[in-house]
């Protein structure tokens, strides 16, 4: 048999509140109110006082001891950046291991160093390399296909004559490509 189980709902009325509890809240109203009143009191006497303070821009005067500090300029010489270069060297070597370290002196001389910037701005250019490259390999394949092809005896020298005219070919495109480009 199941057990009837009988649930009761009780309706009750909230307690009502009291006359007390109710004005102790219209108290604290009141005093959330008068403190407002009395932040916004001061903030309106503050903003005045500010005014009258405040100097107009046209009034100041800005003496020599009045502007920030702003340094000399300083000019960047060669013997500062070739004590820069050296420090730079000095400290890179000392992270190196012996062998690249005795390089890196020889390489690093003047006299090496003024030869290699020399040898990059005429000898070493991209275009000349990229050119002679190009022609010695397309010059050696057609030259390698007409001797055998026709029984001719295969001279190396070719080779360097092909890389020499492509190097020249490639500096004058260069050339060519620099003023065009120049009058644009």
């Amino acid at each position: 048999m199941a057990e009837e189980v009988k649930i009761r709902i009780r309706h009750e009325e909230p307690p009502r509140k009291h006359e007390t509890n109710h004005v102790a809240e219209q108290h604290a109203g009141h005093a959330e109110l008068n403190q407002r009143r009395e932040y916004n009191r001061k903030l309106v006497e503050a903003r005045v006082k500010a005014a009258e303070q405040a100097i107009s821009a046209r009034e100041v005067t800005v003496g020599e001891e009045d502007k920030p500090y702003q340094p000399k300029e300083a000019f960047v010489n060669k013997e500062l950046k070739d004590m820069a270069y050296a420090r730079t060297l000095s400290r890179v070597r000392k992270q190196m291991g012996p062998l690249n370290r005795l390089t890196s002196k020889v390489v690093h001389q003047p006299v090496v160093n003024a030869v290699s910037e020399a040898t990059a701005k005429t000898i070493g250019r991209p275009s000349g390399i990229l050119g002679g490259a190009t022609a010695a390999l397309a010059g050696s394949l057609v030259y390698y296909w007409l001797t055998k092809h026709y029984g001719y005896e295969y001279s190396y020298s070719v080779f360097v004559v092909l890389l020499a005219a492509g190097f020249i070919a490639g500096w004058v495109f260069e050339a060519f490509y620099r003023l065009l480009r120049a009058g644009k």
